[in-house]
This record gives structure tokens, C-alpha cells and sequence, in this order.
């Protein structure tokens, strides 16, 4: 009796420990995201504070891309003038994987979290807005 009770409690751990590792973002996928959204340029809502030293201006042209861990999903933005390898990005959304335990992560949900903070730029609006100004 006395192995089956820690046969059980070494199962149920090794469930708990597999479930808590799982990415919301698989890492083949997460590159296809990211080959995505680094297309897109944003400019954000209103001004992000990041800390007490740091903030966001309101109208900031940025990029983004996604980090996907066992814990947390960031999505994380940095200057669109700026190239991906060296900028140095700041996360101004995330998802901590707990929370979705019984739900489907989609990229519409993501879609979702980026327009929470973000406005996705679109030049083809832009450019018609000025011929309509005419």
C-alpha cells in the first residue's frame, strides 16, 4: 500500500510539472508569429509607464515581437527606427500562462492583448486618408 501511495504522488507530480511547462506558444510556432508581426509597425494608445523612470509616449511608433516561456507570455515592443537584434525591448503586455489552463490560446486573443495597448499602422489607410483630404 505504501507504493502505491508514493507510486500516486510521484504521478500526480509528474502531471503537475509537464502541465506547468506547457508554452501557450509552441517555439516552431512562436517564430511564424514573430516572422508576422515583425512586418507590422504600432504606434501605442497613450503613454506607457514602465516603471517610475521610464515611459512610452502616447503616439510612439514601435514594433513588437512575442516571447513564449513555460510561465509567461511578453508581448514586447521596441522604437520601429531601431533594428530588432540590438534594441532593447519592453514589455508592455503579458499573459501568465496559469490562467489559461482550460481555454484555447489563439492569435486573435493575441490580437486582442496587442490592441489592448497598441494601434496597428497601416499605411494603405493612411495613404488613402490623404487623397480623401485632397
Amino acid at each position: 500500500m505504501y507504493m502505491n501511495v508514493r507510486l500516486s504522488l510521484l504521478f500526480s507530480l509528474l502531471v503537475l510539472v509537464f502541465a506547468c511547462n506547457k508554452r501557450l506558444i509552441r517555439k516552431d510556432d512562436l517564430t511564424l508569429i514573430n516572422e508576422h508581426y515583425s512586418q507590422n509597425t504600432y504606434y501605442v494608445k497613450e503613454n506607457l509607464v514602465l516603471d517610475n523612470k521610464e515611459v512610452i509616449k502616447k503616439d510612439t511608433s514601435v514594433k513588437i515581437w512575442i516571447e513564449s516561456t513555460a510561465s509567461i507570455l511578453k508581448v514586447k515592443c521596441y522604437n520601429s527606427n531601431e533594428e530588432r537584434e540590438s534594441a532593447v525591448g519592453k514589455m508592455v503586455a503579458y499573459i501568465i500562462n496559469e490562467d489559461f489552463k482550460a481555454k484555447q490560446f489563439t492569435v486573435e486573443y493575441l490580437d486582442q492583448l496587442i490592441a489592448e495597448k497598441l494601434v496597428y499602422y497601416d499605411a494603405k489607410d493612411v495613404s488613402k486618408n490623404k487623397k480623401a483630404k485632397k
